[in-house]
């Protein structure tokens, strides 16, 4: 039973990788993103902490616009 929980999983998985990649393909993404999933785990931790960065100055740039609109 255990083995064909495993199996649904990983298909389910697999599944949901595809799509992120064709998302990732027909969209304005970096197709770096592409098989992220392979990368080696320092690779992807290096990512992420990138990823964070540019997340919390894209937050800061919204934060000021939205106090310049409430400042009018």
């Amino acid at each position: 039973m255990v083995f064909v929980l495993q199996n649904s999983q990983n298909r389910d998985g697999k599944a949901l990788q595809a799509k992120l990649d064709k998302l990732i393909l027909t969209s304005q993404a970096q197709n770096k993103f592409v098989r992220i999933e392979k990368l080696e785990e320092a690779q992807l931790r290096e990512m992420s902490r990138t990823l964070a960065e540019k997340g919390e100055l894209v937050e800061d740039v919204t934060d000021d616009k939205a106090k310049a609109r409430e400042t009018g």
